[in-house]
């Protein structure tokens, strides 16, 4: 990224070439992809109607990633939402952002990235304890007997 990358592909192949997605950016564009080199910075509003624009009209249904609780089609960063058990960003769609899962009790676990879905990783980055330079976390006080899987590493930030 640094000597161009992802930016520089973009700018040769303006179709995208064998890109698929956006790429994340840290600055106020967020994310930006072949469709779309201004990024997608700002505020979600919700369109009524035709939506403004030249050429393709972005469609959910191509996108490669999903909502986090829900599945829906979703590709943006939004609200620094935060896996629950490792700390990652996740991608949350505005209406399930609506709903607060984050911080509604019980709900907690539908707000967990991918990976630690996919690993059953249950007890929440808050409760573990690193160890080995985080290379060996543990959940705080954990014995044989713990309350659940802990993410080998986590994300704090």
């Amino acid at each position: 990224q640094l000597q161009g990358g992802i930016e520089r592909y973009l700018k040769a192949f303006p179709d995208g070439g064998f890109w698929r997605g956006k790429n994340f950016v840290f600055d106020k564009r967020e994310a930006v992809s072949a469709g779309n080199i201004d990024g997608d910075g700002g505020v979600i509003k919700k369109s009524k109607g035709k939506k403004k624009g030249k050429g393709k009209q972005d469609t959910n249904a191509d996108l490669p990633a999903n909502c986090c609780v829900c599945e829906t089609k979703w590709d943006r960063y939004v609200g620094k939402k935060k896996c629950y058990t490792c700390g990652v960003p996740v991608l949350m769609c505005d209406k399930c952002m609506s709903k607060k899962p984050d911080k509604t009790k019980g709900m907690e676990l539908l707000v967990r990235c991918p990976l630690c879905k996919k690993e059953n990783i249950t007890v929440p980055a808050s409760e573990v304890e690193y160890t080995d330079n985080g290379v060996k976390n543990q959940a705080l006080g954990e014995d044989k007997t713990s309350k659940g899987k802990a993410a080998g590493s986590v994300l704090k930030w």
